[in-house]
Formats: structure tokens, sequence, C-alpha cells
């Protein structure tokens, strides 16, 4: 037993380090400036938003990111949820999760 509770301690001890030095690295997160003079506004919302799933994707390989944090408000965020919706909408819709369970396409039981 006094071995089980060494367990978890060390498990506790690890698990409070990587949440500080991921505080840490994230404290010294900077946003970057806009580089042209006209900020991204609904169509470039909707369109980061359609492409959510291979942003995230490439976000992996090249370090960009999936969200654009310097824009033009509250219209990039309404084309940024209507892309995304749409997409996830359309991928549940051909799947056939609309119904809450997928076809399987199986005989009659």
């Amino acid at each position: 037993m006094k071995g089980r509770s060494w367990f978890k301690r060390k498990s506790l001890i690890n698990f409070l380090m990587i949440i500080v030095i991921g505080l840490v690295v994230a404290s010294c997160a900077t946003q970057s400036s806009s580089q042209s003079g006209t900020l991204p506004g609904f169509f470039l919302g909707f369109l980061h938003g359609f492409l959510i799933p291979f942003s995230f994707i490439g976000s992996f390989v090249t370090g960009g990111h999936i969200y654009v944090c310097l824009n033009s408000g509250r219209w990039y965020d309404f084309g940024y949820f209507l892309g995304a919706y749409s997409f996830i909408g359309t991928i549940t819709y051909s799947t056939g999760l609309r119904d809450g369970k997928a076809e399987t396409g199986g005989g009659q039981s």
C-alpha cells in the first residue's frame, strides 16, 4: 500500500508541474500585429470557420493559428461560427448522424 500512495503523490506532482510549465509558457505569448490596413471581416471569418478542420491539422505542422486574433469583431465571429457550423453540419448530414444514429447498411435482423 505504501508504494501505491507514493505513486499517487508522484503522479500529482508531475501533473502540477505540467500545469505550471504550461502556464509559464502561455504567459509569454503575444499577439501579432496586423500586416495590412484592413482587418478580416465576415467573409474571411466564414472561410476560416469552414476550413477549421484543415487549419487545425495544419497548425500542428506549420505553427499557424486557426483563428485570427486581430479581426473586425462580431462580424468575423459570426462568419466564423456560420462557417464552422456549415462544415460540421454538412459532414453530420452526409454521414447520417442527423437522427442521432449512423446508418449501418446491414440487413434487417
